[in-house]
């Protein structure tokens, strides 16, 4: 069976990745993003404590938010009418950020193993100054066990107090789901001590004006 599959793919050659289209966004992330943080610049000086390196990470987190849902950049996160997986909303995420970073003198790292596997974003200055954030498609079958069991583990393996789950919605019924979300982030809040906030990023399709 095994020899087969490999005499299949011989014979079909490999396959050739559509630049233009970019399916999985590996590289319009980076140039899109920067782009648009060049010109909606955070009047941020590097923070000096936990609180000033989280309040960063939530504008950075609000500036993304308006790059998919006033800046048309949710046109980045469907492919032919269809919603793209949940690792194009992370480097997409990724491209709008890191230049953000650069102007605030943070690092920011992605898919760093915590020992209870990779969380989605770290962002630290030095060893006092942390965050994590966890970016998840509502409509991911693991989207419930990303906020009771992922982030809090993570946070509690790297001792890190302050964490932000993103949901992202591609329709209604992920929008329904996102709404039975806000009594669960408090009571994960109060058994673990920690300061977990949630972000919705809405990234279903608009009309344009024309068609209005």
């Amino acid at each position: 069976m095994v020899k087969r599959y490999v005499d299949f793919r011989e014979q079909r050659g490999a396959e050739l990745y559509d630049l233009q289209k970019d399916p999985d966004s590996y590289y319009q992330w980076y140039s899109r993003g920067k782009e648009y943080a060049a010109s909606n610049k955070l009047d941020f000086s590097p923070p000096t404590t936990p609180e000033e390196l989280f309040t960063i990470v939530k504008q950075i987190v609000e500036k993304f938010k308006n790059y998919i849902e006033m800046g048309r950049g949710y046109e980045v996160l469907w492919a032919e009418g269809r919603p793209r997986a949940e690792k194009v909303s992370q480097r997409v995420f990724a491209g709008v950020a890191k230049p953000y970073c650069e102007f605030t003198d943070i690092d920011i790292s992605k898919e760093v193993n915590l020992g209870a596997g990779p969380v989605d974003f770290k962002f630290s200055r030095g060893l006092s100054k942390r965050a994590l954030i966890e970016v998840k498609l509502a409509s991911n079958s693991k989207f419930w066990n990303g906020l009771t069991a992922q982030l809090p583990e993570y946070m509690r393996t790297e001792e890190i107090t302050d964490g932000l789950f993103m949901v992202v919605v591609y329709s209604l019924k992920d929008l329904r789901r996102y709404n039975h979300i806000q009594g669960l982030v408090s009571e994960v809040n109060k058994q673990n001590g920690f300061n977990i906030e949630i972000e919705l990023i809405d990234a279903r399709p608009r009309k344009s004006a024309s068609k209005l």
